[in-house]
């Protein structure tokens, strides 16, 4: 919870991965909600990017224009965002 709102008051639970963007926004696993989320660096604000049963970790490939993310899961699956 606490999408929209700063990422002081949200309820994060178990945090697998953490990644820094070009931009040092963060980006993490929420583990026990089920989440890929994202901290925005300039406005402390937390959005839920995606739902991912059971999410374990995290991964990314960089290019000059474009960065994916990879998350892995305890249920032995693969995702990829972008």
């Amino acid at each position: 919870s606490g999408d929209g709102g700063s990422a002081n008051s949200a309820q994060i639970t178990n945090v697998y991965g953490i990644f820094l963007d070009k931009n040092d926004n963060i980006y993490f696993c929420d583990r026990l909600n089920n989440q890929l989320r994202k901290v925005n660096k300039e406005t402390n604000i937390i959005s839920s990017l995606v739902t991912i049963e059971d999410p374990l970790g995290i991964a990314h490939t960089s290019t000059r224009n474009a960065t994916k993310l990879y998350l892995s899961s305890f249920l032995q699956r693969i995702y990829e965002y972008d």
